[in-house]
């Protein structure tokens, strides 16, 4: 196998799932997230489509509005389709168990590649969590979670950046109690070598300087991280996270490290649907902590 085919073979997630097959699995993907997001949206308190920004995609839903104002929070950000499908329509498949626990859920809409760049998209996302904190201030929220899946944990990386945290009172950063990053994306280098470049068209000095692998950081060091991967993610995949893993961990961040047996990068997001998963339990724990 070449090096261009094994690169593209460890940029599949698709390939690397033991329960369907590489053209299956996007597909029940989908239908998977399309019933449990349906369901939270019919059960679970809401305000949908709130907006952040003036496009039609920077929107966000609000679930838990029936919890006490002061109810910790948990923000969540999608992937799919390396920025490029998937909807905050069909992202509010971890909603449900978390209500359940008393937790408020927020899931951020954004525009997606082609629409906009990748560097417009952080900045999208930044712009939503700033008015997340807003709200979290205003409601005396005790405590804001925030999850990144995919892609969406990219985007979640680089908005601890120093060039985008410094616009954060330390005192609102305090708020901040674990930002939790799913099977996600660190160094966007290795893709400009990938198919996945062909609709990117990355140079690779800009994809570089969107890695939040090789930025600095400047987040209150009481903010947990955690960098979670399935046992049936692609080993570029793991090695993505342990790279920022290790980051993190000599700039001196609290961090772990979580391998998540017999799941693949699809239900590792998927199980945030069930109220005994791993990830929800990390996340009941860590409120409780």
């Amino acid at each position: 196998m070449s090096r261009s085919d094994e690169l593209n073979l460890q940029y599949s997630p698709n390939r690397w799932s033991r329960r369907y097959r590489a053209e299956e699995i996007v597909h029940k993907h989908i239908e998977f997230i399309t019933r449990a997001s349906n369901a939270a949206k019919r059960s679970v308190s809401n305000q949908l489509a709130v907006p952040y920004g003036p496009t039609e995609q920077e929107r966000m839903d609000i679930f838990g509005t029936d919890l006490p104002n002061d109810a910790p929070i948990v923000v969540y950000v999608h992937g799919g389709g390396y920025w490029q499908d998937f909807s905050l329509e069909l992202s509010r498949y971890a909603v449900a168990p978390l209500h359940k626990k008393g937790f408020k859920v927020i899931v951020i809409g954004y525009n997606k590649y082609p629409q906009v760049s990748l560097q417009d998209m952080i900045k999208q996302i930044q712009k939503a969590f700033l008015s997340i904190i807003q709200y979290a201030k205003e409601y005396d929220s005790r405590s804001l979670y925030v999850c990144g899946y995919s892609s969406g944990a990219h985007l979640v990386a680089s908005i601890f950046q120093s060039c985008y945290t410094s616009e954060i009172p330390e005192e609102d950063q305090n708020l901040i109690k674990a930002v939790i990053l799913i099977s996600g994306l660190y160094d966007l280098g290795p893709l400009t070598k990938t198919y996945v470049n062909d609709s990117l068209n990355l140079e690779i000095s800009e994809a570089r300087k969107i890695s939040p692998v090789f930025q600095t950081f400047s987040v209150s060091k009481n903010v947990l991280f955690f960098l979670i991967v399935g046992e049936n993610d692609s080993p570029a995949y793991k090695n993505q996270s342990e790279s920022f893993y290790s980051k993190l961990k000599a700039v001196g961040y609290t961090t772990d490290l979580i391998t998540v047996n017999e799941v693949d990068h699809y239900d590792i997001a998927e199980n945030m649907n069930e109220q005994h998963y791993e990830i929800v339990r990390l996340i009941l724990q860590l409120e409780e902590y």
